[in-house]
């Protein structure tokens, strides 16, 4: 990659980057990770479906994976976002059209009749203007990273605003879940408008149509890159593992007795955590090659689930939920790290949006597959928890087939 001169350092991690690029990528990373279906408006559509629609956790689950099949279109959006500017630019005027469409419908979640289908339809559609935003965040940050050969530190960072939106929306959403589902619609529709301010401040020259021909070029190199297709399938195996959230949720509505208050404090309490793992990860990737963060952020991620065969009571939930989210963190950045990595010159939201394209569609597979062990097949919590924990650590066979010039490297060092 070619190396370019830095700006004034700003405080993002010594990063040298221009405020409105931070205030851009800050802004993009806090709404998009909260203002969508799977975030802030879990929990209220949960007691919805659950109490006011009668579904089990098969349906629950399914309900969950399909209104996030927008984000199984990423890479779509990463395309267009790449190859097709609109009015001049790549990112900046998709991210204010994605805020103001996502406001918009966002509010529409008020207005739609409370039925599987009516809110399916009203999830799918917000979640189609979040991912725009998502991709277009994702582009910069990669092209911000590459530049300045910090794809670890701003991956750190990334996660450490990603979780602080967790913070917000454990308790907001438990909240949220006791108030009228319209209260839910306004306040995504005030944080999808907040994108709006942060287009406006950020800078890009305008960009032509990419030529049809060198798209092409690109486009084959990208899907023949070993890089990106090892980065693909490690981040697979380590998300697609039997998962157990929706039965989690069952446990502790049901067993348990946890008021909607009380598991949206979980999420603040994972959230911290998380958080706290991502600025662990800033300095980790300055003295760590990016194999041994893979290797032992695996292993972590395993190790991370087992204590919730202990989870029985209010006090075991928070120190087991702080426990998961922060190991949970540590195998998952090095993961956005190699994505950055492996991203091409001139595609990055393609290339980025591939990766996250591959983990979403692992994480919906493993909630669906997981409810689906859980209601059909009898698994119980515990042996749900133990076969996520041993599946896991399958991913470690693959990081070995990752290019040495992808992983040998700490960062700044040259590949």
């Amino acid at each position: 990659m070619n190396e370019k001169p830095a700006s004034p350092p700003l405080a993002t991690g010594g990063v040298g980057i221009g405020a409105g690029v931070a205030s851009v990528i800050g802004v993009g990373l806090f709404v998009t990770s909260l203002a969508n279906s799977k975030v802030l408006g879990l929990l209220p559509l949960q007691f919805v479906l659950k109490n006011q629609l009668g579904l089990g956790p098969e349906a629950l689950a399914w309900f969950t994976t399909l209104a996030l099949a927008p984000w199984y279109g990423k890479p779509l959006a990463g395309l267009l976002t790449d190859a097709w500017p609109i009015f001049g630019t790549r990112r900046r005027h998709y991210l204010m059209l994605a805020g103001l469409v996502g406001a918009a419908l966002w509010l529409g979640l008020a207005f739609v009749p409370r039925t599987y289908v009516g809110l399916l339809a009203a999830a799918v559609a917000i979640n189609v203007a979040v991912v725009v935003a998502s991709t277009v965040t994702g582009a910069i940050l990669v092209e911000v990273s590459q530049r300045h050969h910090a794809t670890g530190r701003l991956s750190g960072l990334r996660n450490a605003v990603d979780f602080a939106a967790v913070i917000v929306a454990g308790p907001l959403s438990g909240f949220l879940a006791t108030r009228a589902l319209g209260v839910t619609a306004a306040t995504g529709a005030i944080l999808m408008l907040a994108l709006v301010p942060a287009a406006l401040a950020y800078r890009e020259p305008a960009r032509a149509p990419a030529e049809p021909r060198r798209l092409a070029r690109e486009l084959r190199a990208l899907f023949s890159s070993r890089a990106m297709w090892g980065t693909a399938a490690v981040t697979l195996l380590v998300t697609v593992t039997p998962g157990f959230q929706t039965p989690l949720f069952y446990v502790q509505t049901g067993q348990l007795g946890f008021s909607g208050q009380l598991i949206g404090n979980l999420g603040l309490v994972g959230g911290i955590a998380a958080m706290v793992a991502s600025l662990a990860y800033l300095p980790l990737c300055r003295r760590v090659p990016l194999r041994g963060l893979l290797y032992a952020g695996i292993a972590a991620g395993a190790a991370g689930v087992l204590p919730f065969l202990f989870y029985r009571s209010p006090a075991s939930a928070v120190a087991i939920t702080a426990a998961a989210g922060f190991l949970g963190t540590l195998a998952i950045l090095p993961l956005f790290d190699l994505a950055a990595r492996a991203a091409p010159a001139g595609l990055e939201g393609l290339g980025y949006a591939v990766v996250a394209f591959v983990m979403n569609l692992g994480i919906g597979a493993s909630d669906v597959l997981g409810a689906w062990l859980y209601a059909r097949f009898g698994l119980t919590f515990r042996e749900l928890v133990a076969v996520n924990a041993g599946t896991t650590l399958l991913a470690l066979a693959v990081v070995p087939l990752l290019p040495r010039a992808l992983v040998a490297a700490r960062e700044q060092e040259p590949a």
